[in-house]
């Protein structure tokens, strides 16, 4: 169970690493703007976006 725990919090990171690496490669944020109309990139998003709730309660707090 621990290490299940484990693999989804570096699926989080992994995917955070992923979008602030595209998001540096793009330059500005309006330059993303307009690949919007693609499929991969809404794929993108909605996965990091259930991530994030996912991630939230997964400290050790």
């Amino acid at each position: 169970m621990k290490r299940r725990h484990y693999r989804g919090v570096t699926a989080f990171f992994y995917a955070l690493a992923h979008t602030v690496i595209y998001l540096l490669d793009k330059g500005a944020l309006a330059l993303t703007v307009g690949e919007y109309s693609k499929l991969y990139i809404w794929t993108g998003w909605i996965a990091f976006l259930i991530f994030v709730p996912l991630a939230i309660p997964s400290n050790e707090a």
